[in-house]
């Protein structure tokens, strides 16, 4: 049932990414394959009388996964900004068309911005694939807890390229190690998407600033 799950997935991934091109139509699509994401292991549970704590939804622990998010934050976030900067800085020719004004003399996006994608990637990004990857699927794929963890981490890093057919997007493989290690620690995907969402955020703060966003 998960395989068959992810496949469903795949599939509406694929057709928004070929429907992109066409006006609202991919964003329409892109929409409704958010609410599936969330649909679909809702409605497996409610069909099993299974509790929504199955999919790790559950606030049982909240306070702690706040706490988890915040200190993965805090290790994760100034490493990355830090990456971007050296790469963009000194190594331009990965980023072409970014003139190098944009590197020395930065341009934040506003806070009214900001809060807009908190909102976005909060509920219409990391709370869909969250539930979905590691709330549904990761318990459900008959592997060792390791191993769940590092297979959903790669299945969601497969649906990332399907979306976008960049090969850089397979690196949300690694990102998706730390939301599944939440996961089977708390037993919750509270944490995880906290953790994506501000993730996320911040990445479009920094990419914003340097021309990208």
């Amino acid at each position: 049932m998960a395989c068959g799950a992810l496949l469903i997935v795949y599939i509406a991934l694929g057709l928004a990414k070929v429907a992109a091109s066409v006006p609202y139509l991919g964003i329409l699509l892109q929409n409704a394959l958010a609410l599936g994401q969330i649909y679909l292991p809702t409605y497996l549970c409610d069909r099993r009388n299974e509790s929504l704590e199955t999919i790790g939804l559950s606030s049982r622990a909240w306070q702690a996964e706040v706490r988890d998010a915040a200190l993965w934050a805090l290790c994760l976030l100034p490493p990355y900004a830090l990456g971007v900067h050296l790469v963009l800085r000194h190594v331009p020719q990965l980023a072409p068309g970014v003139p190098p004004e944009l590197v020395l003399g930065l341009s934040w996006s506003p806070a009214w911005r900001l809060a807009r994608q908190g909102v976005v990637q909060l509920f219409g990004v990391a709370l869909p694939e969250e539930v979905f990857f590691r709330g549904y699927l990761q318990p459900r794929l008959h592997a060792q807890r390791h191993v769940a963890v590092l297979l959903a981490a790669a299945a969601f890093a497969l649906a990332h390229w399907l979306l976008e057919w960049q090969p850089a997007r397979l690196l949300t493989f690694f990102p998706g190690l730390v939301f599944g290690w939440q996961r089977q620690r708390r037993g919750s995907v509270v944490g995880c998407v906290l953790l994506h969402a501000g993730c996320n955020v911040a990445s479009e703060a920094l990419w914003a600033a340097y021309g990208l966003g």
